[in-house]
């Protein structure tokens, strides 16, 4: 698989940094600020298994949306700067 993003939809993709380096990760929005959570890595975490976690995730985030509260740090967290692939 080459480097790069593969959308599955609703924010959710794998990031391929290499060969062996494959992430899913969950893109949530807020007040125009993107907030990232790295759902697993692949093949460990399956594509039904972070599609499962990337549901709860989103339901999480916008019941506490919708309470007039801020995503925490303890529900969406930032994706490690080691992850990041330069885009």
């Amino acid at each position: 698989m080459r480097r790069g993003r593969y959308y599955d939809g609703r924010g959710l993709f794998l990031r391929v940094l290499s060969r062996t380096r494959r992430y899913w990760i969950q893109r949530l929005w807020w007040n125009g600020r993107a907030y990232e959570r790295m759902l697993g890595s692949f093949p460990e975490v399956s594509l039904g298994q972070a599609r499962a976690a990337a549901r709860e995730n989103y339901d999480r985030f916008r019941s506490a949306v919708d309470r007039g509260r801020p995503p925490s740090a303890a529900l969406i967290e930032r994706v490690p700067l080691a992850l990041s692939d330069g885009e």
